[in-house]
């Protein structure tokens, strides 16, 4: 006769087996499988601009058309906003943000022309041509739709604010127009070379005038505009110490 105490031991040993499973499974379900813990995982943001320490307001302005100019501006606005925490009232400063800001149309006009960008010159010389001020080279781009104003090329039409005020030559005028061109070519160089006497003295606004005069004699001499652009350059740095 088979004794009911032989058959309690395998029950009892079934029963722990059942439970330390359990107990198991319930210790792993709140673990959400390795795919749904990344896809839930908050994106990594980038960190923002921050502007470069130890820098004079002189040197951050530069910097900040020279990241401008490279299609940079957040890069340039975190320079202008530590500029003009420095210097609330540095108006090259704010005229560059406000270009970084404002829908250029609203800035600049929504009446334009077209041009053709000619061999050597610049968005600052165009903006200083026709607008009057080298420092809305920005705005110029941004009117455009270029992001970087150094990647302007030759032969690149663009759309310049306001009226044509003067029409291109005739074709069966150049050979007159050949002559007073050839006869102001030679007070142009002059002009320049006193211009940039005035450079290395330092007399920038007297440089300016004369390099304007010579880039009117002589419009197509791109040396001539290069200079002008680089006296204009200077002549804001300095104007905002």
């Amino acid at each position: 006769m088979i004794s009911a105490t032989t058959h309690a031991a395998p029950r009892g040993a079934l029963a722990a087996v059942g439970c330390a499973l359990a107990l198991a499974a319930c210790a792993q379900s709140p673990k959400a499988p390795p795919s749904v813990a990344a896809a839930t995982a908050a994106p990594v943001l980038p960190a923002a601009p921050v502007a470069e320490p130890g820098l004079t307001p002189r040197q951050r302005l530069r910097k900040a058309v020279t990241l401008l100019d490279a299609g940079q501006p957040d890069q340039a606005r975190a320079e202008l906003t530590e500029l003009l925490a420095a210097q609330p009232r540095n108006a090259p400063a704010r005229r560059l943000v406000e270009q970084i800001d404002a829908d250029p149309k609203v800035l600049l006009g929504a009446k334009s022309f077209s041009y053709r960008v000619r061999p050597g010159e610049t968005m600052s010389m165009l903006a200083e041509r026709f607008l009057g001020d080298s420092n809305l080279f920005y705005a110029l781009a941004r009117y455009n739709g270029i992001a970087a104003p150094a990647h302007t090329a030759a032969g690149q039409d663009l759309l310049i604010p306001g009226e044509q005020k003067k029409a291109a030559p005739h074709p069966g005028k150049a050979k007159e127009a050949a002559a007073p061109a050839t006869a102001t070519a030679g007070k142009a160089a002059k002009l320049r070379d006193q211009a940039l006497d005035d450079i290395n003295r330092g007399a920038l606004d007297g440089a300016v005038v004369k390099l304007r005069q010579a880039a009117e004699a002589d419009p197509d001499n791109s040396q001539i505009r290069r200079d002008l652009d680089r006296a204009l350059s200077i002549q804001a740095t300095v104007g905002a110490k």
